[in-house]
């Protein structure tokens, strides 16, 4: 599944070459670790969390765009909080 998110993060950010994989992958993890932290299981199957973790992924490989991103991304992530409080399975069950 990784694999699947890798080619979509590198699409976005317009990237066709391999040098930059290991790079991605680690950002994809520091972007699941992320979501637990704030008590969300991510899924790289629902387009929210896909959508959050290109932004994530993009704030750190765009230096002149990270702000931006990183409002979009922390308002993808109130979001799925907030979507969370109102039950909808998104919470990891501790």
């Amino acid at each position: 599944m990784d694999e699947e998110l890798l080619e979509a993060i590198k699409l976005s950010i317009r990237i066709k070459h391999n040098f930059l994989d290991d790079e991605i992958l680690e950002l994809i993890e520091q972007c699941r670790y992320d979501f637990q932290t704030k008590g969300l299981k991510f899924n790289p199957r629902n387009p929210k969390h896909r959508s959050a973790c290109k932004y994530f992924c993009q704030r750190s490989l765009l230096d002149e765009s990270f702000e931006k991103l990183s409002r979009v991304y922390n308002s993808i992530i109130k979001e799925l909080m907030l979507d969370s409080d109102k039950g909808s399975g998104d919470v990891d069950e501790l």
